[in-house]
This record gives C-alpha cells, sequence and structure tokens, in this order.
C-alpha cells in the first residue's frame, strides 16, 4: 500500500515539473525555430529536474548526503541556470 502511495506522490511530482514555471513564465529564447522551441522546452525540464531531483530529495529526507563531486556537479548545474535567467533579465 505504501509502494502505490509513492508512485502516486511521483506522478504528482512529474506532473509539476512538466508545467513547471521555468517554460511558462519566461522564454530563454525567441522561439522562432524548432529549435529555439526545443531549447526552450530542455531548459524547461532542466528546470524541473533540479527541483525534482536535487532540490526535493534534500528538503524532504533527512539522510540525504552527498559526496563532495556531487555536490561541486549540483553548484555547477545550478550556476549556469542561473545564468540563464540572468541572460532573460529574470535575476
Amino acid at each position: 500500500m505504501l509502494e502505490g502511495r509513492s508512485i502516486g506522490h511521483r506522478k504528482d511530482r512529474n506532473e509539476y515539473g512538466q508545467q513547471g514555471h521555468a517554460g511558462n513564465d519566461f522564454d530563454v529564447v525567441s522561439l522562432a525555430s524548432d529549435s529555439e522551441r526545443d531549447e526552450q522546452r530542455g531548459y524547461m525540464e532542466l528546470f524541473a529536474g533540479a527541483v525534482i531531483g536535487i532540490r526535493n530529495p534534500r528538503g524532504h529526507e533527512v539522510d540525504v548526503t552527498d559526496d563532495p563531486g556531487a555536490a561541486l556537479d549540483y553548484l555547477g548545474l545550478a550556476s549556469l541556470l542561473l545564468r540563464k535567467l540572468d541572460s532573460c533579465g529574470l535575476r
């Protein structure tokens, strides 16, 4: 029973990620071509993935630990995403 509830919870988070704010509130490119629309979708999924896959486990679990290398990787991803926000004039 607990497993079924967990799967449902994951679905809710995934649905949120797919409809999250990253792709809907601002455009990272002009969206004039298929390539730019693909880039927009990719950044939307990167933002959602960072929340769902990195932030949520650390915000809801007490026993999540990362090695220093993983922590540096997360900081690199955060830097990329924040730089993209800066280029859009949103930060």
